[in-house]
């Protein structure tokens, strides 16, 4: 996989990593999803300085793909779509709130 593809695929729950690819200045930019299901793009020079951070979305807006179901639980379970076309696995539970997101 090449720099700018590498992407982790990680299960998270919210205020987790989601993605990081390198920018053609070479720098890193990370995805995370806080808390509030906000998707928040984090770029960091080559030194590890931050260098802005900023909401691109947020998971509980984003179009779900195929059928939502219901776990044993009673939480909603949907796959969506991010802007750059990147599925998530996201879990909500009854009172609306983001319990998980996962790639894919």
């Amino acid at each position: 996989m090449n720099t700018v593809g590498n992407i982790a695929q990680t299960a998270l729950a919210p205020g987790g990593f989601l993605t990081q690819t390198v920018n053609t200045l070479g720098q890193t930019v990370n995805h995370t999803v806080d808390t509030a299901g906000n998707i928040v793009e984090k770029t960091v020079g080559s030194s590890g300085a931050a260098i802005g951070s900023r909401i691109i979305g947020n998971v509980l807006q984003l179009p779900a793909v195929g059928a939502t179901s219901t776990d044993s639980s009673g939480n909603t379970v949907k796959t969506v779509r991010d802007s750059t076309g990147e599925l998530m696995r996201i879990v909500i539970n009854q009172a609306g709130r983001l319990l998980s997101a996962s790639k894919g």
